[in-house]
């Protein structure tokens, strides 16, 4: 194995840390702005559709509605879950995706449901994304991230330890860091 020396680990955290950057962005953006419950919204369209039979608690008879509706009108299908949300007094089917979600609820006329296409805002993506909402392809690229940035936080460290004009503002930053977590940790209720 090649020796890993100061040029090959510089040249590495570079590679590393500008490969993941746009994913690091958006994780870093949409996980600060979901914390103080700025969430993105959705752009949203309802649609009143016939239905053969009455609609029914069953998450199968009601995806079959919900796919006969999106085929008929070139939609493409969620990528995500399905199925039935409940509270006190009624119930409707939800299909969730990262670029529009579907709900499907009943009215009061028997044979009428409402239908809703709600389209997903950039922001609302970038939320969606972060909760691992996505594809298998995009749930690989950030854990590959996550598995890689404590790698970057270490050799952040060794390369500023290396250096001696660094060395000083790593260890007094590290140190206020490590006691500004602290305090802060340990104010929680």
């Amino acid at each position: 194995m090649p020796k890993l020396n100061y040029k090959s680990l510089v040249s590495l955290h570079v590679l590393i840390s500008t490969l993941f950057l746009p994913v690091a962005l958006m994780l870093f953006i949409s996980g600060s702005l979901y914390t103080w419950e700025i969430k993105g919204s959705y752009d949203s369209n309802e649609f009143l559709i016939d239905v053969e039979k009455p609609l029914k608690q069953d998450a199968d008879f009601l995806k079959s509605i919900v796919l006969k509706y999106l085929n008929s009108n070139q939609i493409p299908h969620p990528s995500g879950w399905h199925g039935i949300v409940k509270d006190e007094t009624t119930y409707y089917f939800e299909w969730r995706g990262v670029d529009h979600k579907i709900t499907l609820e009943p009215t009061e006329l028997v044979n009428v449901a409402k239908l809703n296409v709600h389209e997903t805002t950039f922001f609302k993506k970038m939320v969606l994304l972060h909760k691992a909402e996505g594809s298998f392809l995009f749930k690989f690229y950030t854990t590959l991230f996550a598995a890689l940035f404590p790698f970057l936080l270490v050799t952040g460290l060794l390369l500023s330890w290396r250096n001696k004009n660094l060395r000083k503002i790593m260890l007094l930053s590290l140190s206020s860091g490590t006691i500004i977590f602290l305090l802060l940790f340990s104010i929680q209720k």
